[in-house]
């Protein structure tokens, strides 16, 4: 199969343009000070943050991310760091003609890169991987530059910005605010320091539907990660990067770093997930399943919208899979999704996948109106039973998928991916 079709197809189906989403990330440097900070603003209040383990073959990359464990910020051992910004759809891609990379491209050169100048070896030979999000790469040598499907836009001045709209513009007027405080506050400034990019990050935080989850700050002179939660300024943590990050792996609710704040708690007890994540907690603290989906059906009896099938309990099972991959890979950003064949080597004895083939075996069991409901459940049966080893149920399940599922969809090429790939064993 042709990954990068595969990754295309799944995209094209899938995603949807977020450019209503700000995020707000900024670069600066002084004879005493390389900073660069970021405010991640977006609706999932359970962020995580992990530790990409080192190895033989990657550098150590400590990474903020959203629930699903998939990274927004990165950071390696030598102050790489890659954050993105969501941007209106990019039409026509510089990048044509040069080769597509079957991986993460982003990943990649978190993990095999020192330097801006090494990151830009791999962005002159490899297409930009998505046309809805830019993103900013800087080092701690004080070199950053912009990366969209337009091209590199490298750092002309002391200073560089990036929120939502396409840095490769330079025609347009640029009508964003928040773009506009940070450049008049840095230009305003005798000096750059953490005080002022702390306060530039409460200036241009968001709040409503996509609230600023976390922000950061860089210090590279110190090797310094400034950590926040849910743009409160008030409460800070600072880590030693490369410190964390030699410790090897690491898995922490970045929720867990900081105290409780009412706003921040009231927003995840309202929120949509939140009672997903209170079922993922309870199944990773050993909790009886069969006391888990008698409390479902239950709340299903007092509350039909719980009952909707199959996203409660499918999601469920997606998050328990997500963190068993990220833990089996010392910290590897989920990527199933798009790369479903980095996993196919892997095999585990991990407890909660157990317990979640008894949730999947719950939903199988459920009465469908259309067969295509069943999908999702017999996809994730097919990848657990893989992963615990039982491989001929594994294949069953994935020639259940490719049966019910549209084809070229990304159910179906993954099915299809992992079922060619037990086959040829």
């Amino acid at each position: 199969m042709n990954k990068f079709l595969f990754r295309i197809i799944f995209i094209g189906l899938c995603i949807i343009p977020k450019s209503v989403i700000p995020c707000t990330i900024f670069f600066a440097k002084s004879q005493s000070k390389i900073l660069v900070a970021g405010n991640e603003d977006w609706s999932d209040p359970f962020t995580k943050i992990w530790v990409y383990q080192r190895s033989i073959d990657n550098y150590g990359v400590l990474f903020i991310g959203h629930s699903d464990f998939q990274a927004q910020f990165g950071i390696n051992e030598y102050g790489l760091t890659v954050d993105y910004a969501t941007i209106p759809k990019v039409e026509e891609n510089e990048f044509k003609g040069k080769q597509n990379y079957e991986k993460d491209l982003f990943l990649e050169i978190l993990s095999k890169c020192k330097t801006l100048k090494d990151a830009e070896i791999y962005l002159a030979k490899y297409r930009y991987p998505s046309s809805y999000h830019q993103a900013m790469i800087s080092d701690a040598s004080g070199n950053s530059a912009i990366v969209n499907g337009n091209g590199i836009f490298k750092n002309s001045y002391k200073y560089q910005i990036a929120t939502n709209f396409n840095v490769s513009k330079k025609n347009d007027i640029i009508d964003c605010s928040r773009f506009k405080i940070v450049k008049e506050t840095i230009l305003a400034s005798s000096d750059i320091s953490v005080d002022l990019f702390t306060s530039i990050l409460s200036l241009t935080h968001q709040e409503a539907l996509n609230p600023t989850q976390y922000s950061y700050i860089v210090d590279h002179m110190k090797n310094e990660l400034h950590l926040f939660s849910f743009h409160d300024f008030e409460h800070k943590v600072i880590l030693d990067y490369k410190e964390l990050i030699a410790k090897g792996f690491m898995l922490k609710d970045f929720k867990e770093l900081f105290p409780s704040v009412f706003a921040e708690h009231e927003f995840r007890l309202n929120h949509k997930d939140s009672l997903k994540q209170s079922f993922v907690k309870r199944i990773q603290r050993n909790e009886g399943i069969a006391k888990v989906i008698a409390d479902f059906e239950e709340m299903s009896t007092k509350d039909s919208t719980v009952a909707d099938y199959p996203f409660l309990f499918i999601k469920v099972s997606m998050s328990i899979l997500a963190e068993v991959l990220l833990t089996e890979t010392n910290g590897k950003p989920f990527q199933y999704w798009w790369y479903p064949w980095e996993y196919f080597h892997l095999k585990t004895n991990d407890a909660s996948l157990d317990k979640t083939l008894v949730l999947l075996d719950y939903l199988e069991k459920i009465p469908k109106e259309n067969s295509r409901q069943n999908i999702g459940t017999f996809e994730f049966k097919g990848v657990l039973h893989k992963l615990l080893g039982n491989i001929d149920i594994a294949k069953e399940y994935f020639t259940k998928t490719l049966k019910i599922s549209p084809k070229e969809t990304g159910n179906y090429l993954r099915a299809k991916s992992f079922l060619e790939y037990l086959n040829s064993k």
